[in-house]
């Protein structure tokens, strides 16, 4: 599969996963977006090994490489979208005046993010 085609063939997934999705007016649920980052996740994968030729030892050693890599990203992007939930929360039920929860958000996502961003 050429780049193209990969790169069509996830445009067209995600395109279809947002069409069958609920209304635009109501919040995707947590397990619907877990579901959408699942399947994000296995689009890379497939693409990653449509690209790259690797031996039977070279394949050995990095899909468990890019499996534990892809789980400390999604350790870390779990976390971003617990804080962001919070400050959705915050925001909604005006917790605390706008500026200083937008603040302490910002402060803490700028401090968790970590190197995989």
């Amino acid at each position: 599969m050429n780049r193209k085609n990969a790169f069509a063939t996830v445009a067209l997934t995600i395109l279809a996963l947002a069409g069958s999705s609920r209304a635009a007016a109501q919040d995707p649920s947590d397990e619907d977006i877990k579901l959408f980052r699942k399947d994000l996740r296995s689009l890379r994968k497939q693409i990653i090994a449509a690209n790259i030729n690797l031996s039977d030892k070279e394949a050995e050693q990095f899909w468990p490489l890019f499996d534990r890599y892809t789980q400390e990203l999604v350790a870390k992007q779990d976390r971003k979208y617990a804080l962001i939930k919070e400050l959705r929360r915050r925001l909604h039920n005006n917790d605390t005046s706008r500026r200083r929860t937008m603040s302490s958000a910002e402060r803490m996502l700028t401090r968790r993010s970590g190197k995989y961003g």
